[in-house]
């Protein structure tokens, strides 16, 4: 591990004193003659200290230099006092970013007297349930609600409705969010999360947000269907990320029947031309043939879980027309699905997860090599897939689950050459090497720095002891199986 920089060590120093009150009896805030960049990165470690209080952070929330704050702890009563009282005066007006993590402000007048001394607030990310209508005098860029236990207790059709009369006076809004952290695509696929906002409301934000980029990991399919049925035409949208889920008659009363499901799906792609990131439920295959048509699209996740036809054919269809231009591609619930088509339509990919049964690859046939991928995920994985490894000779990121077939002779064949010499962060689950073929692993791969592998035939640490790598990372926290997907930034 890298010892710290410099600069880190500086910062570290300074808060220390900060949060000790060196300076608090100072003729002046000596805080307020630093350059704004250090100010903020001084205000982002202290803020990451459980120990902090506002007694002594005083000189940092009043330097008149606060654009974000960052509250991740929960705060003390007295303390909440004190930050009001310090956002109430001309501090309060540079303030433009405001994260809340913490369940602190839990009370309305609390919330409303912060919100009133921070009139200029333009980003608000807010991780517990409050009265929707505090926000009815901000010109918002971007809100972010973070899910927690009782969000959807808390978020319910009284502030589906108040959010729908918000809608119409937040022109300015960019980005509207429902988030999680580090949600699996896997739950992702469950569709439970994100029904607490009706399709009306939706629409509401499209029709008055017109620079709305993205409304997250809310389903703004049916939303953009019911306008077109209620004005007769489709209008255009600013939208760069999308997330579609109505699949079929069966979920709602206002689904699509089998039908009309591709009309629907080409009207909502023509009606978003600049999007770039699509998370998309499929229900009948021939939803996905009006994705050609998304020339900006670089990022897909498609689930085909509950989708009725044979996939394959389409989906090599759909390969063909835009897999060039695809940076990250997940494909959740495929089956029998030939990897060799990815390295044969998708060229300048970055990112590839998949997660189906019987995935293949056929080694013997004459297949490009994937020289942008850095990042790969499997679950389930079969014999052939493994010799995938040796065409992506930039991989970084390599994550394997329900690996039974790996043992020490498979991964000797594989290994050869130069394959996963730039391997970063490795992550098994279930595999049948025993410790020789770990320490061939972490021989061939000197630039590791995390690792975890799951075997029934030895403890992992000890290996790296003998070798000599205690340096490297041992995690193997759920999040790394399979890929996790940040909800926050969708």
């Amino acid at each position: 591990m890298n010892p710290p920089t410099l600069y880190k060590i500086c910062i570290r120093e300074v808060s220390r004193y900060l949060t000790e009150g060196v300076w608090n009896k100072a003729d002046e805030n000596p805080v307020s003659r630093l350059p704004r960049s250090i100010a903020s990165d001084l205000m982002k470690h202290s803020f990451s200290q459980q120990t902090l209080t506002f007694e002594n952070s005083r000189l940092l929330l009043t330097c008149g230099l606060v654009i974000s704050l960052d509250i991740k702890h929960t705060i003390r009563r007295d303390d909440n006092l004190m930050l009001f009282q310090m956002f109430t005066k001309d501090s309060g007006q540079t303030l433009r970013c405001l994260h809340l993590e913490c369940h602190t402000f839990n009370k309305t007048r609390d919330l409303e007297t912060l919100f009133q001394g921070c009139s200029k607030l333009k980003d608000l990310h807010i991780q517990f349930p409050f009265d929707l209508n505090l926000l009815r005098n901000y010109k918002l860029r971007s809100l972010k609600l973070h899910c927690c236990k009782s969000f959807e207790q808390n978020y319910s059709l009284e502030q589906d409705t108040k959010f729908r009369t918000l809608a119409s006076s937040m022109q300015t809004l960019e980005n509207f969010s429902i988030c999680i952290n580090n949600i699996s695509l896997a739950m992702l696929g469950l569709n439970v999360l994100f029904s607490f906002f009706k399709y009306k409301t939706v629409a509401s934000i499209l029709m008055n947000c017109r620079r709305i980029l993205s409304v997250g990991l809310v389903d703004s399919l049916l939303a953009i269907n019911y306008i077109h049925t209620s004005l007769g035409y489709s209008p255009v949208y600013e939208l760069r990320r999308c997330f579609w889920r109505i699949l079929n008659y069966h979920d709602t009363n206002k689904a699509f029947l089998p039908s009309s499901y591709e009309q629907a799906i080409l009207r909502a792609v023509l009606s978003c031309p600049y999007l770039k990131k699509l998370i998309f439920h499929v229900s009948y295959i021939e939803g996905i043939i009006p994705l050609r048509n998304l020339q900006n699209l670089t990022y897909l996740i498609l689930y085909f879980s509950h989708c009725e036809g044979d996939i394959l054919p389409t989906f090599q269809f759909l390969l063909k027309k835009i897999g060039h231009q695809l940076k990250y591609l997940a494909v959740i619930g495929i089956d029998n699905f030939p990897i060799n088509m990815v390295c044969r339509y998708c060229k300048n990919l970055e990112t590839l997860a998949i997660d189906g049964r019987n995935i293949s690859f056929e080694s013997k046939e004459t297949s490009p090599e994937l020289l942008c991928l850095t990042s790969l995920s499997i679950i389930d994985v079969d014999r052939s897939v493994l010799f995938l490894l040796p065409k992506c000779p930039n991989l970084k990121w390599l994550s394997l689950h329900n690996a039974e077939c790996l043992n020490d002779e498979l991964l000797q064949t594989v290994m050869e050459g130069d394959t996963l010499s730039q391997l970063k962060q490795l992550f098994i689950l279930h595999c049948s090497i025993s410790r020789s073929g770990l320490r061939l692993l972490l021989e061939r791969t000197r630039s590791i720095d995390k690792i975890y592998v799951h075997s029934m035939r030895f403890e992992i640490s000890s290996v790296l002891e003998t070798l000599g790598r205690q340096n490297i990372n041992i995690d193997g926290t759920v999040e790394n199986f399979p890929p996790y997907l940040d909800t926050c930034d969708f």
